[in-house]
């Protein structure tokens, strides 16, 4: 009896001796570690009021520009957001704009420091605006922030309608509001975009 159990031990030794060895699988996870941009109210004008994760910008309708700009700005890469204006916005506008920007009392056509559009189809830079594109609504407003080739653009519905070069420095996403009560939300990147970045872009400003 001793001798069969001796022989059935010796059995299943070897064949587990042979069973093929399997490497343990990783345990996976679906939480990101990237973080997104949001606009920050640490660096926002007076006359304004974030809302939805910081993400949506209001202003009261003062008569001065009120700025805010994002978490996140970036001295290289290329990086793409979206954003749309929810309201009539003429005097809501969107971009970018460096750290020398004023938060307050912008002029209606902005400062040196910032370029941004509003739903006129007016983009606004340094005293001054100029018709780029027709109207456009509540449409999807792409921002194409190149630092590597140091350019900016502007696509309406998926539509280049302006192109900008900048100088070297640290540029941020941006939102100014004046005379109206108007809105905006932004999309950063942490929902799926509406369109797909141009051609070698992030998908997103982190």
């Amino acid at each position: 009896m001793k001798q069969l159990i001796y022989i059935f031990l010796f059995a299943v030794t070897q064949v587990n001796a042979q069973m093929p060895k399997h490497q343990p699988r990783p345990v996976s996870s679906s939480a990101s570690s990237i973080t997104y941009a949001t606009y920050n109210p640490l660096d926002m004008g007076t006359h304004l009021t974030l809302s939805n994760g910081n993400l949506t910008v209001t202003g009261d309708g003062d008569a001065a520009g009120h700025l805010v700009r994002s978490t996140i700005g970036k001295s290289s890469g290329k990086w793409y957001w979206e954003n749309v204006i929810n309201t009539s916005g003429i005097h809501h506008t969107l971009g970018i704009a460096t750290a020398a920007a004023s938060l307050n009392a912008q002029g209606i056509d902005n400062d040196a420091f910032a370029w941004t559009i509003g739903v006129d189809g007016w983009v606004h830079n340094n005293g001054g605006a100029s018709n780029y594109t027709s109207a456009f609504g509540t449409a999807v407003v792409g921002c194409a922030l190149d630092m590597d080739g140091l350019t900016f653009k502007i696509y309406v519905s998926n539509v280049l309608v302006y192109s900008t070069s900048i100088v070297a420095g640290t540029y941020y996403g941006c939102v100014i509001s004046y005379f109206s009560a108007d809105n905006s939300t932004t999309n950063f990147g942490a929902t799926t975009l509406t369109y797909s970045p141009p051609a070698g872009y992030n998908a997103g400003l982190y």
